[in-house]
C-alpha cells in the first residue's frame, strides 16, 4: 500500500506538480472510507438488474455475522429474513422504476439465527445519461425501538384482554342487583345504577379498542383489493347507522390497491362512521368517497357536512384517547382515529385533514402504489 501511494504521489508529481493537493484528496478519500467502513448504520449496494450485492460496510459484518466473501456476490435476499422477501421483491421492483426508497421497515437475518430490524432508504447512483448504476442502501439497525413497540403492544393486548374478564363479572353482577331489587330501590338509586351501567359500557368499549389498536399491523400479508368493494361492505357494516341518521355516502370509481384487508376496511370504517356520527341533531350526513393519484402514491378523502372542527383543536385529533366533545354529546372513545393514523402509516402513507367548525371536514390520506 505504502509502495503503491508513493508511486501514485510521484506519477502525479511528475505529471502536475501539485502533490500537496493530491495528498490531501487521497487522505481525504481515506477519511470517507473509515467513516463508510464504521459508520453506526449498515451500507449496503445493490446491483439492480440482477439484485446482486456488489458492496457493503464492516459495520453490515459485525451486526449480521456474515463474511464478505459469504455476502458479496449473492442476490440480497440472502441478507433479508425469508419474512419479508416479497416485501423486497416488491421494493426493488420499486427502486427500479423510481430510483429510491424511503424508510421502509424490513428484517436483516443473521449468521446466528436471530433477525436484525431495520429501517431502509435508499438512492440511486447514475451514470452520466441518468441510467441506475447500482444502489446505495443506509440500513438503520431500529432493534431497541422495534422490542420497545412489541413491548408495548404486547402490554396493550394483555392488559386490554385481562382487564374484560372482572369487567363482566362487574357488569353481570350489577345486572343481577337490578334485576333482584327492581321493585325497592328507589328512584335516586335507578339513577345512580344507571350511571354505573353506562360507565362500564364505555369502559368496555376503551378496552376493546385498546386491544384493537394493539393488533394493528399484525397482519403479514398484503392482498390487492378493489376499494369499491371495501367500501361496499363497510357500508353493509354500518347500514344500521345510515339508515337510523337518514345519511347520503356517494362514491364513484375507486382504484385496486395493495393492501392489508382488515386494517383498510377498520380505515374507512371509523372515517365513514365519523362522518355519519358528528352531525348536529336533524341534520342529514352527507358523505363523499374520492380518489386521485399521482405516479407514487394513491390520495383518498373522506369528505362530510358534520360539526367540523375547530382549528386550535386539529392538532390533538389524531392522538390516542383524543376526544374533542362532550361524552354526553356524542358516543365514542377517542380512539377511531389514532387507530387510522397507525393503519395508514402502517402502509406507507399520510393522513391528515382540512376543516372548519360547523362546515364539515375532509380527511385525507395517502396510499402508496407499490
Amino acid at each position: 500500500m505504502i509502495k503503491f501511494r508513493a508511486m501514485k504521489i510521484n506519477h502525479f508529481q511528475k505529471n502536475h506538480g501539485d502533490w500537496e493537493n493530491f495528498d490531501k484528496d487521497y487522505r481525504l478519500g481515506l477519511d470517507y472510507r473509515l467513516m463508510y467502513e464504521n459508520a453506526p448504520d449498515m451500507y449496503l449496494s445493490v446491483n439492480p438488474e440482477n439484485g446482486k450485492i456488489i458492496g457493503c460496510n464492516n459495520t453490515l459484518f459485525k451486526k449480521t455475522g456474515f463474511t464478505k466473501a459469504e455476502v458479496l456476490n449473492k442476490t440480497v435476499f440472502y441478507i433479508y429474513d425469508p419474512s419479508c422477501h416479497e416485501e423486497v421483491r416488491e421494493a426493488l421492483e420499486t427502486f427500479r422504476e423510481c430510483g429510491r426508497l424511503e424508510n421502509q421497515q424490513l428484517m436483516f437475518r443473521t449468521k446466528a439465527g436471530g433477525v436484525i430490524p431495520i429501517l431502509l432508504s435508499v438512492e440511486a447512483v447514475r451514470d452520466g445519461n441518468g441510467n441506475i448504476m447500482y444502489s446505495n442502501g443506509c440500513c438503520r439497525d431500529i432493534s431497541d425501538r422495534y422490542r420497545l413497540q412489541q413491548e408495548i403492544n404486547q402490554f396493550a393486548y394483555v392488559a386490554s384482554h385481562d382487564l374484560q374478564a372482572p369487567l363482566k363479572s362487574v357488569k353481570g353482577a350489577l345486572e343481577v342487583f337490578q334485576m333482584m331489587n327492581q321493585n325497592i330501590v328507589n328512584e335516586e338509586s335507578v339513577e345512580l345504577l344507571k350511571v354505573v351501567d353506562q360507565s362500564l359500557d364505555r369502559m368496555t368499549l376503551l378496552i376493546e379498542g385498546l386491544l384493537e389498536h394493539s393488533q394493528i399491523g399484525k397482519s403479514f400479508l398484503k392482498e390487492k383489493l378493489d376499494m369499491n368493494g371495501v367500501v361496499g361492505d363497510v357500508l353493509v357494516d354500518l347500514a344500521s347507522s345510515i339508515e337510523s341518521s337518514g345519511a347520503k355516502v356517494v362514491y364513484g370509481y375507486l382504484p385496486e390497491v395493495e393492501v392489508y384487508p382488515v386494517e383498510i376496511r377498520l380505515l374507512f370504517q371509523n372515517l365513514i362512521g365519523n362522518a355519519i356520527k358528528f352531525q348536529k341533531k336533524g341534520k342529514v350526513p352527507m358523505v363523499a368517497i374520492e380518489f386521485s393519484e399521482s405516479p407514487k402514491y394513491f390520495q383518498f378523502v373522506v369528505s362530510d357536512n358534520g360539526i367540523g372542527i375547530p382549528e386550535h383543536q386539529q392538532s390533538a385529533i389524531f392522538r390516542m384517547f383524543s376526544r374533542l366533545n362532550s361524552p354526553t354529546d356524542f358516543e365514542g372513545t377517542g380512539i377511531g382515529l389514532a387507530h387510522c393514523k397507525k393503519i395508514v402509516e402502517l402502509h406507507g402513507g399520510e393522513i391528515w385533514l382540512n376543516s372548519d367548525f360547523g362546515m364539515g371536514s375532509q380527511f385525507y390520506f395517502t396510499l402508496p402504489k407499490s
